[in-house]
């Protein structure tokens, strides 16, 4: 009976080891299966959004174009402002006068007239050069052919007081010494008046032939690419420059939503807000785990005061960041990493008073998309 119940006990201790042995079998293969499905990649674009039909996040009513800090340079002294919250402005309106605008639209005014006097002197010696340019080719001409028919008459009296010479002096006309004297007088004043008026009418033909070099050092000297006139203009630039400094001026269209700083006051970066509020968006941070499940072109709705306005997904980030915006809910997380999507409300007219507001997004993605 002993050795009976001895092997009835050992028969069970063998089945419970068996028994360990399979369930340690099973559990290490389900671990397994399970770990491989776990590394098994998945053809999901994001992850399912739980039964939810929408997802929520929230946002900030801005215009569109953005919300434009107009600012001046830190320390400049605000002298005017010429714009109020509410005020339209186009692209180029001056916004503010800052100190030291009197002064530079002097030094403008002062620069332009130096650039007015050169302007003048350079015309008058155009006028000047024009007209004696003018005068000497109706009168070289002139000078050349009265030249050339003196010259031409003085060498024809030459031959005849030569030939008149020769004549006296031979023995048979038996002339005076005195007589001789004055003939050869005649002759060499001749000679020297022909020999002046050849070297007057060498100096012209000169003159003439080098004329075209020399109209043109006098063109490159009055010409608008000389240095010593665009001096000049490049003062009139800078002056410009100086005066648009002393100016704030909108560099596109919108409305004046705040003003941050009074008449006198030193400015310490940005003096206005402006915005172009003809077309209103939602910045909502969505939560990068449903940031996949939203496409351009889904709808949503804005929720201002608890109503909520129609709006389109237009532009979904692809860089994830630290949330900005943070729910007034204690129990909401307050550290979260969102990605931007912007929602362009339907009608902004409904909004343009609330710009900057923090409201609440629920964007509803496509049922039939996949998940």
């Amino acid at each position: 009976m002993v050795r009976a119940g001895w092997k009835t006990g050992r028969s069970h201790l063998i089945l419970q080891v068996l028994v360990g042995l399979c369930l340690c079998a099973g559990l290490t293969g389900w671990i397994l299966v399970a770990t491989a499905q776990e590394r098994k990649p998945t053809t999901r674009p994001s992850p399912p959004l739980g039964g939810r039909t929408e997802v929520r996040a929230l946002g900030r009513l801005l215009p569109e174009g953005g919300l434009i800090a107009v600012g001046a340079r830190p320390g400049t002294r605000i002298q005017e402002i010429k714009v109020k919250i509410g005020d339209s402005v186009a692209t180029g309106d001056v916004l503010a006068v800052l100190e030291g605008n009197a002064e530079a639209k002097i030094q403008l005014v002062l620069a332009e007239e130096q650039k007015r006097q050169a302007d003048y002197d350079r015309k008058r010696k155009r006028d000047a050069l024009s007209l004696d340019r003018e005068l000497f080719d109706e009168d070289s001409k002139q000078r050349v052919a009265d030249l050339q028919k003196v010259i031409d008459e003085q060498t024809k009296n030459l031959k005849q007081l030569a030939a008149t010479r020769t004549a006296l002096a031979a023995p048979a006309a038996n002339s005076s010494w005195i007589r001789l004297a004055d003939q050869d007088y005649v002759l060499n004043q001749v000679q020297v008046d022909l020999f002046k008026l050849d070297a007057q009418y060498k100096a012209l033909a000169k003159q003439v032939r080098n004329l075209p070099r020399q109209r043109a050092i006098e063109d490159r000297e009055l010409a608008d690419e000389n240095p010593a006139w665009k001096v000049f203009d490049q003062k009139v630039e800078l002056a410009k420059a100086l005066v648009e400094q002393t100016v704030v001026k909108a560099q596109g269209p919108g409305e004046v939503l705040d003003v941050l700083v009074h008449e006198g006051e030193v400015s310490g970066g940005p003096i206005l807000y402006l915005g172009d509020l003809s077309s209103m968006v939602a910045r909502a941070e969505v939560y990068q785990q449903d940031a996949g499940n939203v496409v351009v072109g889904d709808p949503a709705d804005i929720f201002v005061f608890g109503r909520g306005l129609p709006g389109e997904v237009v532009r979904v980030g692809k860089i994830v960041l630290a949330n900005q915006i943070t729910s007034l809910d204690p129990t909401a997380k307050v550290d979260r990493r969102v990605v931007a999507v912007t929602v362009r409300l339907k009608d902004p007219s409904e909004v343009t008073k609330y710009v900057n507001m923090q409201v609440e997004v629920a964007i509803k993605p496509s049922p039939s998309r996949p998940k």
